[in-house]
């Protein structure tokens, strides 16, 4: 799988993880650890000093996911209302343009 490490990567970790936690429900397990693997890793020139930025960064601790019980298989998500995250932290908006 080919990434964008600075602008794909934390987008798709947040969703996989969010789809895991879905899954899990469908299946009636519960989601405990999601394994991202990436084959292809890429930094785009005009993303290092963003990145650069983003790596100084102290990290957050994960906030938790909380789905709605009404939620028992995939056809029963049909809000983003129904999944919502606890103790989310962030830091300021780092802006890049999108690499070509």
């Amino acid at each position: 799988m080919s990434n964008d490490i600075f602008l794909g990567c934390p987008y798709n970790i947040a969703c996989y993880s969010t789809l895991a936690h879905l899954f899990a429900r469908h299946l009636g397990i519960k989601a405990t650890k999601l394994i991202y693997q990436i084959g292809d890793v890429h930094l785009y020139a005009n993303h290092l000093d963003q990145a650069k930025l983003q790596l100084s960064r102290q990290p957050y601790r994960c906030p938790s996911i909380i789905i709605d019980k009404s939620i028992k298989n995939f056809d029963d998500w049909n809000d983003i209302k129904q999944i919502s995250l606890i103790n989310y932290q962030h830091h300021s908006f780092i802006k890049a343009p999108v690499a070509i």
